[in-house]
């Protein structure tokens, strides 16, 4: 059994996103390399309850970022600055999965990647 506290609950005190980044991030090809970044947040459960909202409920935040090479297979994973998951995929390859946990809760990050320029 799981005693760890819970952060959220979701009818009252969502989490909510920040921000959200993709950029191109290699170092000769630049289109060969993706690095995307996730920012979110577990709201103030004590806040919501005395009233506020907003900014003024924001609670504990987290970042994650995927760096993600197509032409190696790289897939590097961090959560907050410190790596969580590091594994090479074969060459090509488009899809990208893993679940983590954070205290109780279970994140997922699903990625696929599509080629833009095989679009024009």
């Amino acid at each position: 059994m799981n005693h760890q506290k819970i952060r959220y609950d979701l009818r009252r005190n969502p989490p909510y996103q920040i921000n959200f980044r993709s950029k191109r991030a290699g170092k000769h090809i630049t289109a060969s390399k993706r690095r995307i970044t996730f920012q979110f947040g577990f709201s103030s459960a004590k806040a919501i309850a005395s009233g506020q909202s907003e900014v003024n409920c924001r609670g504990e935040e987290h970042e994650v970022v995927l760096v993600w090479s197509h032409i190696s297979g790289k897939r590097e994973l961090y959560m907050d600055g410190r790596p969580i998951h590091v594994s090479k995929g074969p060459r090509g390859n488009t899809k990208f999965q893993f679940t983590w946990g954070i205290g109780p809760h279970v994140l997922k990050i699903v990625a696929n990647f599509k080629d833009q320029a095989k679009k024009l």
